[in-house]
């Protein structure tokens, strides 16, 4: 069933390493950024406003406890980044398949 071409076709595929390209490699960075700052954000809205003042967690956050104003503007202005960055990323992608 198998040749053994195959089976060092197989072994060859298991040694190499994948080069990602700059756009990846920038791309899987803009994700990960993105959702620490999420997850970071999210944990000090949603849980914060339950744990106690003097718990060792608090050190962890924005000193002052949760000042909802704050989070919002943040919030606000990181969807905003994001969203221009999504269209401008778009833009970019629109203009050089033109240019093909």
């Amino acid at each position: 069933f198998f040749s053994s071409d195959n089976k060092h076709n197989k072994r060859e595929m298991l040694t190499t390493t994948k080069r990602y390209s700059p756009e990846a490699i920038r791309g899987i960075l803009v994700l990960s950024v993105s959702s620490v700052l999420f997850l970071y954000l999210t944990a000090w809205l949603l849980f914060l406003p339950f744990i106690d003042d003097d718990h060792h967690v608090r050190k962890f956050f924005f000193p002052g406890g949760t000042n909802r104003q704050l989070v919002t503007n943040v919030l606000t202005r990181i969807g905003g980044a994001m969203i221009g960055l999504c269209g401008a990323t778009i833009g970019v992608a629109m203009v050089r398949k033109k240019e093909r």
